[in-house]
């Protein structure tokens, strides 16, 4: 009777701590993913400034 209470607290223990990870490695991963996606907005628009900028440019040395 008291194994089965401990083996059963352990049990509900280790499902916890399961969680948890479980938690924590998804907090990681979202973290990484929001990231990656705010790193890869910069860099576009990073790419699209530099694009309008030159068809700007180009279009006043043809307005010249």
């Amino acid at each position: 009777m008291v194994f089965g209470a401990f083996y059963f607290s352990a049990a509900a223990v280790g499902w916890r701590i399961e969680v948890e990870a479980e938690r924590f490695l998804l907090g990681w991963i979202n973290a990484a993913v929001c990231g990656a996606v705010i790193v890869r907005a910069s860099y576009l628009e990073s790419f699209a400034t530099v694009w309008w900028r030159s068809l700007r440019a180009a279009g006043e040395e043809s307005e010249s």
